[in-house]
């Protein structure tokens, strides 16, 4: 009977060794139910080749970047430059630098031997000051340097650009012919468009010698505005006059 009750004592306790076992060991898992990926994330900040944090705090937000520019780095437009100009624009600012001394009203013309260019007015009705410019090239270029003509109207005495519908006051020709348009300045009989033509070969831009590689034309055009006036029909007059007597 002793020894019953031994066994039954001994198996009790099992079962309740068992038990706290199991228990202690289900809390350890919902604590961590992935340890190794849990560690991953912790310390994934220090491995090599992860985003680094930026501080967008200290970055200018309207600042362009370039595209291998270190982050928060914006890039520089080259000194002396507009940003966003274009190299067309920026070579006709340097043109500007050449001919500047050229563009003093009291400067001496020369004989037309690089370009003759024709004024016609386009619309003398409706926009009397709309001009169109038909110019025809005069003496080859041996290397085939495009030629460079450059526009400009007297406004009170300065010579400022004459800009054409393309939005510049510059033509580069690489033909025999060019057409283009420009609205002058002035309007009425009594007063007068002050024209001034420059023109150049390309090549010779650096160095320009007028009468020799460089043409200064002036052309004074005065602007009329065309009326048309209505002429009334008398139809029975016209009835009678067709009438065969």
């Amino acid at each position: 009977m002793a020894r019953k009750i031994v066994f039954l004592l001994v198996l009790l306790l099992g079962l309740l060794l068992a038990s706290v076992s199991a228990y202690a060991t289900t809390d350890t898992d919902a604590a961590a139910p992935d340890t190794g990926l849990t560690n991953d994330k912790v310390s994934s900040v220090d491995n090599t080749g992860t985003i680094q944090a930026i501080d967008t705090e200290n970055t200018p937000t309207d600042a362009p970047v370039a595209k291998d520019a270190p982050v928060g780095v914006p890039s520089q437009a080259p000194a002396g430059t507009e940003p966003g100009a274009s190299e067309e624009e920026e070579e006709n600012i340097g043109y500007e630098r050449y001919i500047s001394e050229f563009l003093d009203p009291a400067s001496e013309i020369t004989d037309n031997f690089l370009v003759n260019i024709k004024w016609n007015q386009k619309d003398p009705v409706n926009n009397p000051l709309n001009y169109v410019l038909t110019g025809t090239v005069k003496q080859d270029s041996e290397s085939g340097s495009p030629l460079i003509v450059m526009l400009y109207i007297n406004a009170d005495g300065v010579y400022i650009p004459l800009v054409c519908v393309d939005g510049t006051n510059i033509i580069e020709v690489s033909g025999v012919a060019f057409v283009s348009r420009a609205d002058l300045l002035y309007l009425g009989s009594d007063k007068v468009n002050e024209i001034r033509i420059i023109a150049f070969r390309k090549e010779d831009a650096d160095n320009l010698i007028p009468g020799v590689n460089l043409q200064i034309t002036d052309k004074l055009i005065t602007a009329k505005k065309t009326v048309i006036i209505p002429v009334p029909i008398n139809l029975d007059s016209v009835l009678d006059a067709l009438k065969v007597k």
